[in-house]
């Protein structure tokens, strides 16, 4: 499965050692990001639009881009907004679904 691609996604989320990154294309794809040599750490923040050549594959699942090379930065700021998963949260735990993987989430109030 792994193929070499070019993909151009808005950044939705990062570790805070940046190595791991989310990317969410026009469709609404995710895309985890594994190992940013080839990223410039400036450029990776919630919201810059960007456009990557990487090697594509699965891990667990769910896509993963590893070894990705910033072509180009598209644009900055643009709004990402955050998945309201707070029944998933108080129900089930945290319950990660097809529909918020690789979306920013943010968690309210007391977590235990």
């Amino acid at each position: 499965m792994d193929t070499q691609l070019i993909i151009k996604g808005i950044i939705t989320s990062y570790s805070d050692n940046k190595k791991y990154v989310t990317l969410v294309d026009a469709e609404g794809l995710s895309y985890y990001i594994y190992g940013n040599s080839g990223l410039t750490d400036s450029w990776i923040k919630v919201g810059n639009e960007v456009i990557v050549s990487a090697k594509k594959g699965l891990f667990k699942g769910l896509h993963q881009v590893t070894n990705p090379v910033l072509i180009e930065l598209v644009s900055t700021k643009n709004e990402v907004t955050a998945a309201d998963v707070t029944a998933d949260i108080t129900a089930n735990g945290l319950t990660v679904t097809p529909e918020n993987q690789g979306t920013l989430v943010t968690v309210a109030g007391t977590v235990k």
